[in-house]
């Protein structure tokens, strides 16, 4: 109550400890009387005399506490947590409020987030998109095995279900998906060239000149030379 030990609230000398004051006058009219909260005590009834040295009557003081909270899986941007009870004091002993932690969520360097789901984007040499092949690709639960089909196209994308976020206000897990793209080579050995000229040769004969995986390679490495 913000009152120095020992001592106790006193009643308010200008009301008397009623929290208002009372004014009566006589008119022509008759005895009028009005009523009005008390300045003193602020309607209180009562005065603190012996302010607290602590928290100059206040009744409340001022410290610091860390907490340890409890994150919940798959807690997006802006999302809060409530604890209860950890807000700001009551006032004259009343109940403390709430605290709520607003959630900030760091980019990550390989995934990108849609809700539930995430996405990473996943560079294959051309041989390995024409022919096909099996990799190791990071997940939130360790490393996963891919099977890569052959023919792979830049801009396709692979699914893995259940390997995403947790669903946080339900159960289950979003999905990761993994875009493909292609890993051009800058630097050709004189062997590699030989044997993609032949590739290209042999399906130009194949296709009638249509273009290709390969022949959309020898143009990108041409724009870069």
């Amino acid at each position: 109550n913000g009152v120095e030990r020992g001592y106790e609230l006193d009643l308010c000398p200008a009301c008397g400890g009623d929290g208002r004051i009372t004014n009566v006058r006589r008119t022509a009219f008759g005895t009028i009387s009005s009523s009005r909260t008390c300045p003193r005590c602020a309607g209180r009834g009562e005065i603190n005399t012996h302010p607290c040295p602590s928290c100059e009557g206040r009744g409340l003081r001022e410290s610091v506490e860390e907490l340890e909270i409890d994150v919940p899986p798959g807690v997006e941007d802006g999302d809060r947590i409530r604890i209860p009870g950890k807000g700001e004091a009551g006032r004259m002993g009343g109940p403390p409020g709430d605290l709520y932690v607003e959630i900030r969520v760091e980019e990550d360097p390989v995934f990108h987030r849609d809700g539930s789901d995430l996405w990473a984007t996943l560079c294959l040499s051309v041989v390995d998109a024409a022919l096909g092949t099996e990799i190791t690709v990071p997940s939130l639960d360790g490393e996963v095995k891919v099977v890569i089909p052959p023919g792979s196209q830049p801009g396709e994308k692979i699914r893995l279900r259940g390997k995403g976020l947790p669903h946080p206000r339900s159960r289950g897990r979003g999905d990761l998906y993994l875009l493909l793209d292609l890993e051009v080579p800058r630097d050709l050995t004189p062997e590699q060239r030989r044997l993609l000229e032949e590739f290209r040769r042999l399906e130009e004969e194949k296709t009638g000149r249509k273009p290709g995986i390969f022949d959309r390679l020898k143009k990108a490495m041409g724009a870069r030379n």
